[in-house]
């Protein structure tokens, strides 16, 4: 499973790791505060455990209020369960966990054992999808030779979570992507993934599919989109070569294509004169000439396709 690249923003909350948790230090002489340092660290503990550190190998995704029943597959007769919360307590010997009316705390892992010989176990992971919520799933490409899509969900989100994502064509179904957030609450995700295999010379035939699943302590979160390269080409801003009073060059994004004949640009200049006026122009080139120049910036995008246009260049000053 490759490593991806992650950025989270959002309010951080207790720092701890998966694996280990570090103990809590308290001054001698305050014994009586022990009982509520333990309750805190078995909090602390549940909350981290209820999610799986890796995405279960079996899972069954269920709707709020539904009914699902799990069945015990062992060919055994004394069967034990463990559930969330508590939930198989009325459940324990029998072969079938009925679960009425589901709603979020029957999320999470159901396994039933062997009471006989616990190393026989089988366990299904329970998630509570809400049908009329999908992830805002938002991806760019930096050119169209690009081999990586830049992803973001803006959601704000209650965690810890667990992510995974994958970008697939029509003809290629590649591995997903796994990642843990930590953090008690974020509000958005960026990351990374890998584009399926495709000539950037060739007319795009086959549509690329992102697909975002995420599982909070008591929610399983989906969402999808396709992209056509050419409606998410969005180039990063052009190099500032020279800017003088008489004139100024620039140069396209060192990310883009060096086929500029094949992927040609069209740049947008903002020119601020030492009158205070600014003036825009539309070119093709990259060099303009002109007096009285204070500071210049330029962006651009796809000549021949109306994509979106890169960010701004910073306002460069005429030397």
């Amino acid at each position: 499973m490759e490593t991806p690249q992650i950025l989270v923003t959002g309010i951080k909350g207790a720092r701890y790791n998966d694996r280990n948790i570090t103990a809590l230090n308290v001054p001698e002489g305050k014994m009586a505060f022990y009982p509520f340092t333990v309750v805190l660290l078995s909090l602390v503990i549940h909350h981290l455990l209820s999610v799986p550190l890796t995405w279960p190998s079996d899972y069954h995704i269920a709707h709020l209020n539904s009914v699902l029943t799990i069945k015990c597959p062992l060919e055994a007769e004394n069967i034990v369960w463990n559930c969330p919360a508590k939930i198989c307590k009325i459940h324990q010997h029998q072969k079938n966990v009925t679960l009425q009316g589901l709603k979020h705390h029957h999320a999470g892992a159901y396994t039933c054992f062997n009471q006989d010989k616990k190393t026989q176990s089988y366990s299904l992971y329970v998630l509570i999808l809400e049908e009329e919520h999908r992830l805002p799933v938002h991806c760019t490409v930096a050119a169209y030779t690009s081999t990586e899509l830049r992803c973001s969900i803006a959601e704000e989100l209650a965690c810890p979570c667990l992510v995974r994502a994958k970008a697939n064509s029509s003809v290629i179904d590649q591995n997903w992507t796994e990642f843990k957030i930590s953090q008690d609450r974020v509000h958005s995700i960026q990351f990374n993934l890998t584009i399926p295999e495709f000539c950037p010379f060739a007319e795009q035939v086959n549509a690329i599919h992102v697909s975002v699943d995420i599982i909070t302590n008591s929610d399983y979160l989906t969402g999808n989109q396709s992209y056509y390269l050419r409606d998410i080409v969005t180039p990063e801003a052009p190099e500032i070569v020279k800017v003088t009073t008489e004139q100024i060059s620039w140069t396209q994004p060192s990310s883009w294509s060096h086929s500029s004949s094949f992927f040609p640009l069209l740049y947008e200049i903002k020119v601020n004169y030492r009158n205070n006026t600014n003036v825009p122009n539309f070119l093709e080139k990259q060099h303009y000439s002109m007096t009285d120049v204070r500071k210049f910036s330029v962006r651009c995008r796809d000549l021949f396709y109306p994509g979106p246009w890169s960010s701004w260049r910073s306002w460069a000053p005429a030397h």
